[in-house]
């Protein structure tokens, strides 16, 4: 049994879609999480001050030993993300209640987690 080939000049042409989005839909595919942070403005709030704001201030204090200097003991960059850390969750805590613009609030919570956890996977 012989195997049929295709001349690719003869076969049916399919129109693959585009990749490439003009800047109406690429704004309209970027609206989608901003409109569903703006239809529920109080959970997006909730969800950031608490779940948010303390996952942030536990990967902050996680990857402070990477980046923060020994000292003269060898166990400053150990201890001193420990003390800090009320101070760091209170910080996010903050930004996350004071801040009017949920979608930037969001996008600065979710880039400062991403950092902390690129931070903490290359020490590793």
């Amino acid at each position: 049994m012989a195997l049929a080939t295709i001349d690719p000049e003869q076969a049916p042409k399919q129109s693959s879609p585009s990749v490439h989005l003009k800047w109406g839909e690429f704004w309209q595919v970027i609206s989608g999480p901003r409109n569903l942070i703006a239809s529920r403005p109080v959970l997006t709030r909730w969800l950031l001050a608490l779940p948010g704001a303390l996952i942030a201030a536990i990967l902050f204090m996680a990857a402070m030993p990477v980046w923060f200097p020994e000292g003269a003991a060898g166990i400053d960059h150990f201890v001193m993300p420990v003390v800090l850390f009320p101070l760091i969750w209170v910080c996010f805590f903050t930004y996350t209640c004071a801040e009017e613009n949920l979608p930037r609030a969001t996008l600065v919570i979710t880039i400062c987690i991403g950092m902390h956890l690129a931070l903490i996977a290359s020490a590793f």
